[in-house]
């Protein structure tokens, strides 16, 4: 199974605005993706769902799911990538860290990268692209 880690825009933008994102977001939950992540991650998707008007209970539940079906990594910020923001290492980190094949984003300092150590970097339609899911 392909292995993936979603930044958070991608997971907040798939569960809130469906598109693209909720396709692949869809994929993890039916267990089609094995899902990558972080606590740091998943603090970042509560705190932009909650900005997007997402209620705290659907959010801790929606964050449940997620733990049941995620491997965790525990990134400690020890990557530093000229151009990236802290907390666009912590998500690299991650990534690499779990050996991810992808990390799906829609950042562009990510995106520009284009891969990080074994890690591809793409954008959603580019994963559905390689599964030929659209």
């Amino acid at each position: 199974m392909l292995k993936v880690c979603l930044d958070s825009n991608v997971l907040v933008s798939g569960i809130v605005y469906g598109g693209l994102p909720g396709v692949i977001v869809d994929l993890v939950f039916a267990k089609d993706l094995r899902l990558v992540t972080s606590e740091f991650i998943l603090d970042e998707v509560e705190r932009n769902a909650m900005r997007c008007g997402q209620d705290r209970w659907s959010i801790r539940f929606l964050r449940h799911r997620l733990e049941e079906l995620a491997e965790f990594t525990n990134p400690k910020g020890h990557i530093k990538v000229r151009g990236v923001d802290p907390g666009d290492a912590m998500v690299l980190e991650t990534a690499w860290l779990a050996k991810a094949r992808y990390l799906i984003t829609g950042d562009q300092d990510l995106l520009r990268l284009k891969h990080f150590k074994y890690t591809r970097i793409i954008e959603p339609k580019h994963l559905l692209e390689l599964l030929n899911r659209k």
